[in-house]
């Protein structure tokens, strides 16, 4: 499983956080992580358009809310592992993000409380609205969650993907929590048949749906290798229909305790009090879903920025950008599933290499400012995909590894060289 080493968990004096918080405390001795025990109180005012006014409703000094939390706290089981209290006034979503992004490998466990009708429409879903911004990864425990008094160690999970890189961070994420427990992963990708083509009578034929659900299949089947394959196991399902009951009934099905869903950066994950699939899986699931965001790295690496290399262009494709590049300042960013960290930032090219054969290791050779040499080695190279943009402004290269890890290389022009050759491209400013 992905290191973590930060465990947030944003609490108020409720059944669903205390249930949040035994899973918060599981994952924070497992890992050896400290966990961060988080209140925001949210401001207690109330707008008035109608008069022109704003009134504040039991406004309550933070000293006494902290005493609270304390209080609570000390109703919890020693967890054994050290805790440090978060204790604010202001927008909960907010400050949880904000604590989320400069905590490294950080991950959030909270709670989902069963707000439903005008009040979920009004303030929306902190959990949610934490979920959907996609920082770290976020382990939401619903009001219907069966597995609180269990064992928190997920042995049973299922992993709804749909092809698109959003939801195969995620599934990279769940093949790594599955290798580290010996957990059975259930792979579910469901074919909408709205989007299903509608103007001919062969689309809806059985013979014609057994296909749709083999080639996707086939699909689901390569996105693991053989070699998590010896570690964990691993069974592909397709299913048509509305997608969050297909992920419910899958998870029934399969006993599931935990359900892992990769968030990317959709727009629909900010307003899922609206009725999204995750919305509806949040309110029905008996079990917490874990929504993994994609890293900021890998949106930049997203297909339409780069296009896949034939393997026998990748060494001639090298020594093209050793020469156009050489000395240019170039960060090299490592991503694995769920957490990414630069390598190295803005050190001058030397060049990229590769061994003998066509299939061995890829260096990446830098400089460094003391004159001597960096160099990262990329070991089994599977997939390699460069900018064809031709942007003056930088170049980007994203190698995949055969184990599943991603280095993403980008290569910035100095300004004098980017305006040289926007005017050999006779581009206007």
């Amino acid at each position: 499983m992905p290191q973590i080493d930060h465990v947030i968990c944003p609490v108020d004096p409720t059944d669903p956080s205390t249930r949040a918080l035994k899973y918060a405390i599981t994952w924070a001795r497992w890992h050896q992580a400290r966990l961060h025990v988080v209140h925001v109180a949210p401001f207690s005012v109330v707008a008035a358009p109608l008069s022109g006014m704003a009134v504040t409703l039991d406004h309550r000094p933070l000293d006494e809310v902290r005493r609270d939390v304390q209080r609570y706290l000390a109703r919890v089981p020693d967890p054994r592992v050290p805790i440090e209290t978060h204790v604010y006034e202001g927008d909960p979503p907010g400050f949880i993000r904000k604590l989320a992004a400069r905590l490294p490998r950080a991950v959030v466990v909270m709670a989902s409380h069963a707000r439903t009708g005008f009040e979920r429409l009004l303030n929306g879903s902190v959990s949610e609205r934490v979920a959907g911004d996609g920082v770290v990864p976020t382990l939401i425990v619903p009001p219907g969650d069966e597995h609180a008094d269990d064992d928190p160690i997920f042995r049973r999970i299922v992993c709804a993907v749909d092809l698109l890189p959003s939801s195969l961070e995620g599934l990279r994420y769940a093949i790594a929590m599955a290798k580290d427990t010996s957990a059975v992963l259930d792979v579910v990708h469901v074919i909408e048949e709205a989007r299903e083509p509608r103007t001919a009578g062969h689309f809806r034929v059985p013979e014609y749906l057994r296909y749709r659900a083999e080639e996707a299949r086939q699909e689901v089947r390569r996105l693991v290798s053989g070699e998590d394959r010896l570690e964990c196991v691993v069974r592909e399902h397709v299913a048509f229909g509305e997608p969050a009951e297909a992920i419910l009934e899958s998870a029934a099905d399969a006993d599931a305790d935990l359900i892992v869903m990769g968030a990317g950066d959709r727009a629909h994950l900010r307003s899922l009090w609206l009725g999204s699939t995750t919305a509806r899986i949040l309110r029905e699931a008996l079990c917490p879903l874990l929504v993994v965001p994609t890293p900021p790295a890998i949106k930049r690496a997203m297909p339409g920025v780069v296009t896949p290399l034939a393997r026998a262009r990748w060494r001639v494709a090298f020594e093209q950008i050793s020469l156009e590049h050489l000395g240019d300042p170039t960060t090299v960013t490592v991503l694995t599933p769920g957490f990414s960290a630069p390598e190295a930032t803005a050190l001058p090219m030397l060049g990229i290499t590769m061994d003998g054969s066509d299939d061995g290791d890829i260096a990446v050779m830098l400089g460094t400012p003391d004159g001597a040499h960096l160099s990262h080695v990329v070991p089994h190279p599977v997939e390699v995909q460069l900018d064809q943009s031709r942007s003056p402004a930088n170049t980007k290269v994203v190698l995949r590894s055969a184990d599943g890890t991603t280095t993403l290389i980008e290569v910035a022009r100095p300004v004098g060289a980017m305006l040289e050759a926007l005017a050999s491209a006779n581009i206007q400013l």
